[in-house]
């Protein structure tokens, strides 16, 4: 996986997550080194938190959980 080159090719690629006005969220990856892509996206005014990979893992398995005790 590679970041995209652009914000606008950023936009784009996660445009999918929200449709007619709805909210959307997406996750990226980036390698230290890839770090000053963080001010390129906030100059397009995409919000933007970091979030640890034991935070995102623990979310994905409470998530995973859930689905499974609803049935889905």
């Amino acid at each position: 996986y590679n970041a995209p080159l652009t914000a606008t090719e950023y936009i784009h690629r996660v445009g999918r997550t929200a449709r007619l006005g709805a909210r959307g969220s997406s996750l990226l990856l980036l390698m230290p080194s890839e770090a000053e892509y963080i001010q390129t996206l906030g100059n397009h005014k995409i919000s933007i938190s970091e979030m640890k990979m034991e935070e995102i893992l623990s979310d994905l398995l409470l998530e995973d959980f859930l689905m499974i005790r609803r049935g889905k």
